[in-house]
């Protein structure tokens, strides 16, 4: 009988995805097909450096299915291994392990799957699951291929695949895959929109009055801004996939996607198209944090990825004044703090409010950073010279 590993906690472990696989700016492409519904991957790997310290993510592997309706991800942040399966639209299995790996030990790790049930094994050793999870769909970001992670920390491979799996099903796991709700973008999509504008499709509105006014939001936004959104799509409650999202971003098709009970929300809307404007410019998404202009500004270590949490916090209630960081997500992902600063600015513009206690030199939370970083949104065309004069008023 195979040991079992207990899994470590990463409590924020959906919070960042590694769009700039922050350390890991280079890969090793293997043109394979893994099979999706059953099968199996495993591959050897040794570490040459001890990274339990570094609070980047460190990708070991990631790849798709040959049909593409499957999604893999293994990386390494500090001590935890944290693995991903994406299948079935939306359902996410995840494992977490508290590694000890030392440099120079090499260690097997083995990923199967069987349906809705998925099983991880390190040199054979059963790793508990952390669970399973309604998350968003998978992106179609990459080839149906499989790209081993290459750097100085680490060696990766022996890789090898399986159509055979030894995982059985468990009915626990087929319970919650038939009661998550995804949200069908291509259903919505496929439907002929209610009206253009701007050159945006508006999709799945309940009246005029919805429409009218997420076109006010529209009207804010500068053309090349604008120009990066190609839909907007409301999609009721009972229909949003219940990943605690209130509107995601999908850059494949360029899809606002907006859940319906907080659709108005100006922190959603323009978070959420500050997502498609960042992917259409390149400024963080693909691109390592040491390569990004919006991290720079901050200091690109700034982003902590790190999976003490406890640390992470006390890290960021120290330093994130002084470094332009909004909110505790945007401390961990570069995306996320220029999405931040985004919805942010525009929710202050549209209250009247102002963010002048950190524009301003004397206010309580002014940076330079903060100053920087405002120039960089009005610049790149995130906002418009109105909005950029408004909230760097004093009063509100």
């Amino acid at each position: 009988m195979k040991k079992i590993i207990t899994a470590g906690i990463l409590s924020l472990f959906l919070a960042c995805p590694p769009a700039g696989w922050a350390r890991t700016s280079r890969f090793h492409d293997l043109n394979v097909k893994v099979p999706s519904g059953t099968g199996s991957f495993e591959f050897r790997l040794e570490m040459l450096k001890d990274i339990s310290k570094d609070p980047h993510n460190h990708v070991l592997l990631l790849g798709v299915s040959a049909d593409a309706s499957e999604e893999y991800k293994l990386e390494i942040i500090q001590e935890d291994l944290i693995i991903h399966r994406r299948f079935a639209k939306c359902v996410l299995t995840a494992f977490v392990y508290k590694h000890a790996f030392q440099p120079g030990e090499q260690h097997t790790l083995r990923l199967s799957w069987n349906g809705d049930s998925t099983s991880f094994t390190i040199d054979g050793n059963a790793v508990a699951k952390l669970g399973n999870y309604s998350s968003q769909d998978i992106p179609k970001v990459l080839v149906p291929e499989v790209r081993l992670g290459v750097e100085e920390n680490f060696r990766v491979g022996d890789f090898s695949t399986s159509s055979e799996s030894d995982v059985r099903a468990d009915p626990a796991d087929q319970e919650f895959v038939k009661g998550v709700v995804c949200t069908d973008l291509p259903q919505l999509l496929s439907a002929a929109p209610q009206e253009a504008y701007r050159g945006i499709a508006l999709r799945n509105f309940p009246d005029e009055a919805s429409r009218q006014k997420i076109k006010s939001y529209v009207d804010l936004l500068p053309e090349g801004f604008a120009g990066a959104i190609r839909n907007i799509v409301y999609v009721e409650d009972a229909r949003f996939l219940k990943g605690g999202q209130g509107g995601f971003a999908d850059s494949v098709n360029g899809s606002l996607v907006l859940k319906g009970s907080i659709y108005a929300d100006p922190t959603v809307f323009f978070h959420e198209a500050a997502h498609l404007y960042d992917a259409k410019l390149g400024i963080n998404f693909g691109v390592p944090d040491d390569k990004s202009e919006w991290a720079a500004i901050s200091g690109a270590r700034c982003y902590y990825k790190g999976g003490n949490m406890k640390e992470y916090y006390e890290d960021f209630q120290k330093n994130a004044a002084k470094n332009g960081i909004l909110g505790a997500q945007g401390g961990q992902c570069a995306s996320e703090d220029l999405a931040i600063w985004v919805g942010t600015v525009y929710d202050r513009y549209l209250k009247h409010e102002t963010l002048a206690d950190r524009l301003n030199p004397g206010g309580k939370l002014y940076s330079e950073k903060n100053a920087r970083k405002m120039e960089f949104i009005l610049q790149r065309g995130f906002i418009t010279q109105e909005i950029y004069d408004a909230v760097q008023r004093r009063g509100n």
